[in-house]
């Protein structure tokens, strides 16, 4: 049985919003919410947008659009609906874009079901995606819906880490826990479903990026520099790597496509350690480690940049890409990740620390050694 956790929800302009989300009954108390006007931040004037060859904007050109969206989080997944285009286009669609939440309700295989506006229509799903709904015409937008394992662990830590990259997308900074409280107004409807609300508008970087197979586009590969989602982990079957686990780490949540994980704690401070294989075309480099880099509170950078940060460690016969990201220390709880990806059998193998950082970083020569004794059968 699917169970809410909480529900984070990006849309729309000041409004006053009825919430009944999973069996409404017609006679059941109306609670209105008012809704905070969208965050806005100085955006180009469209004639100083780069150009294309035939001198119109270029479909991979930086732009200015706005993204409605919604976190819906349970036991086991996140489901991701999101909405993006123009400014215009998508500010027309918000009364629709919330009456579609509304509608929403899990039942059966814990999937979503939904009642579609008028004019909407639905494609089926591929890859990541587990369907894709065309809003309007000429040209439709469209509202991508992906699910995304619930890693366990800080319920906030993971809904920020998720706006952050949202906030990636659109050049906006991250921001911590205590700003998202600050900005965003938290409010729980009669069923008991918590939500929150944000609204972002921004300029997309060049090459595409809200366009990008993780973030609007069908498949995986061809990710931009920071727009891309979590790659959605499958269960792949058994285990099939060995290691040598260091001394004092505790065993942790494994199945599906955790193969290993482990816990380490100093105090009231942890960390944890996973090994996780994933689609091979999912272990693009840039879009992976800018995504960690957003969950322990950096800034997106370039391939360029990363070329200069990234190290080669070898596991056995095979060599890994490795970085180490330390966040902020003027976050409240400040994070790290020491993390590694390689490539072997047809998948792409994440390993991976984060946790704080006085923990995180106490444990990297263990980590080390951990990624050094990784054999892949």
């Amino acid at each position: 049985m699917f169970r809410f956790s909480s529900c984070v929800v990006v849309y729309g302009c000041a409004v006053v919003m009825t919430v009944c989300l999973g069996g409404c009954k017609p006679e059941a108390q109306i609670t209105q919410y008012s809704i905070p006007k969208p965050e806005k931040i100085q955006l180009p004037p469209p004639e100083n947008l780069p150009k294309s060859a035939s001198g119109k904007d270029a479909t991979t050109a930086s732009r200015p659009e706005r993204m409605l969206g919604a976190i819906v989080s349970g036991d086991d997944k996140f489901w991701f609906f999101k909405l993006t285009g123009p400014i215009d286009a998508v500010g027309a669609r918000t009364d629709e874009f919330r009456a579609f939440l509304m509608s929403l309700r899990f039942a059966g295989k814990d999937e979503p079901q939904w009642t579609l506006p008028e004019g909407w229509r639905q494609q089926p799903g591929s890859g990541m995606r587990f369907a894709t709904l065309l809003v309007g015409d000429a040209p439709p937008l469209e509202l991508t819906v992906i699910a995304l394992p619930n890693a366990g662990g800080d319920l906030t830590e993971q809904i920020l880490a998720n706006i952050n990259r949202w906030r990636g997308q659109l050049t906006l900074p991250p921001i911590s826990a205590e700003q998202l409280s600050k900005e965003a107004e938290k409010v729980t409807t009669p069923n008991g479903l918590e939500i929150t609300v944000v609204d972002y508008t921004g300029v997309t970087k060049g090459g595409g990026m809200m366009n990008a197979p993780f973030a609007g586009g069908m498949g995986m590969p061809g990710i931009g520099a920071a727009g891309a989602l979590p790659p959605i982990e499958r269960d792949s079957g058994p285990a099939a790597v060995k290691y040598d686990t260091p001394e004092g780490w505790q065993p942790g949540k494994v199945g599906g496509m955790r193969k290993a994980a482990f816990t380490v704690s100093e105090g009231d401070k942890s960390a944890e350690i996973t090994v996780i294989d994933l689609a091979g075309e999912a272990g693009e480099r840039l879009p992976n480690v800018n995504r960690w880099r957003g969950q322990v509170g950096l800034e997106p950078i370039s391939a360029e940049e990363l070329a200069k940060s990234m190290q080669q460690v070898e596991m056995g016969s095979l060599k890994g890409d490795y970085v180490e990201l330390v966040g902020p220390e003027s976050a409240g709880k400040p994070q790290t990740i020491l993390g590694v990806i390689v490539d072997h059998g047809g998948k792409a193998w994440f390993v991976k620390l984060q946790g704080h950082s006085e923990v995180a970083l106490a444990q990297k020569a263990k980590f080390e050694s951990f990624v050094k004794s990784v054999r892949f059968e």
